[in-house]
């Protein structure tokens, strides 16, 4: 179809990792999408001249109800870059939506990778770097149940963690918590098919991986940004894991809090919030651990005298470009009127490395 141009406002900041259970098919306002495009009617500038990405929402759960409606502020999307578990939920009220490529994938074929980083663990600095070897086992405890919850995210036998979230309460105190369900989970993670992209502990990639994405992605990951306590650092940790959580941690909504579904009833050290909650964490230096977007993370230590470090990498890019059934052609090119998410962060670095003018 060819595409229509409107101009919207400036996206606010938000975190990369697919998250949000709720979907509600009314347009989205013109608030949350940052246009690629302005309407000049006096252009006669050829629409094959255009971008393949024409706006960015805001986060994630936007991109839902344009997936279910097919439209944004009236006009119709061919196209949408989106991340699971919102696409699975999408699907289920629009049967016209298909995946017709991964974005991880065509990254890392194009940079020889597995893919490319999205939600890391950072520990608070001072509790990296403590003598007390009494608080280095406590710390080797919370990895290791860290650790042995992602092996079990990536296998066959995710169902032990979806009954477990299931039951901890009923379906909408799970998805205000955790943005998503343990019967989403299960979809997502069946018979070991990770559309999350959790990566277990020997997957984490050293700073030379990291060195592969430094140039799409505009990073550069230093050996003193990662903790002691980082994989490719440690020698061993013990395997015991621990049964309790005796850290704070704070986490967005999202797939990756999944790796904390037997802390449901403990919210005073497990919290869970908009992107905006694990983001002031960073400032505020109270939480003895944070999980966000990993790339963003590394940038907001680094304005707090580098108060944090990332001891885990939690899940690579889960990004995908997704039909909505409005293309006729059925064939994505520049014609198209297609909508990404969080311009400035890992979704939109990504789409715009990807799908190159």
């Amino acid at each position: 179809m060819n595409k229509s141009f409107f101009l919207c406002s400036l996206i606010s900041l938000s975190f990369v990792a697919g998250c949000s259970n709720n979907i509600n098919a009314s347009s989205v306002s013109s608030n949350n999408v940052t246009s690629e495009k302005t309407d000049d009617s006096s252009s006669s500038t050829s629409l094959d001249s255009e971008k393949y990405i024409d706006g960015y929402l805001d986060s994630v759960s936007a991109t839902a109800p344009i997936m279910v409606s097919g439209k944004s502020e009236g006009k119709n999307v061919d196209y949408v870059i989106s991340s699971y578990p919102v696409i699975y939920n999408a699907s289920l009220k629009n049967t016209k939506l298909s995946v017709k490529e991964n974005l991880a994938e065509k990254f890392g074929t194009k940079y020889s990778t597995d893919g490319f980083p999205q939600a890391g663990l950072f520990i608070k600095t001072s509790l990296s770097e403590t003598d007390d070897e009494n608080e280095k086992t406590k710390i080797e405890k919370f990895l290791s149940k860290v650790d042995n919850v992602t092996s079990l995210l990536v296998s066959k036998n995710v169902q032990t963690i979806a009954d477990a979230l299931d039951n901890s309460g009923t379906s909408e105190e799970v998805i205000s918590r955790y943005g998503f369900n343990g019967t989403t989970l299960k979809n997502c993670q069946d018979q070991g098919s990770n559309k999350l992209s959790f990566i277990t502990k020997d997957k984490n990639p050293d700073t030379t991986g990291f060195a592969k994405f430094s140039k799409p992605l505009a990073i550069d990951v230093q050996d003193s940004q990662l903790s002691a306590f980082y994989p490719t650092k440690d020698t061993a940790l013990k395997p015991e894991a621990s049964t309790s959580l005796e850290y704070t941690v704070t986490s967005p909504k999202g797939a990756p809090a999944a790796v904390f579904y037997s802390d449901y009833a403990d919210t005073e050290h497990f919290i869970t919030g908009e992107p905006t909650v694990p983001q002031s964490a960073f400032a505020k230096g109270t939480s003895d651990f944070i999980i966000f977007d990993s790339v963003n993370g590394l940038k907001l230590s680094a304005k707090n005298s580098n108060n944090y470090k990332l001891v885990r990498m939690l899940t690579y890019g889960n990004l995908y470009l997704v039909s909505t059934g409005n293309d006729k052609n059925d064939t994505f090119d520049k014609s198209d009127y297609c909508l990404s998410y969080g311009e400035n962060l890992l979704p939109g670095l990504v789409s715009k490395d990807l799908y190159k003018d």
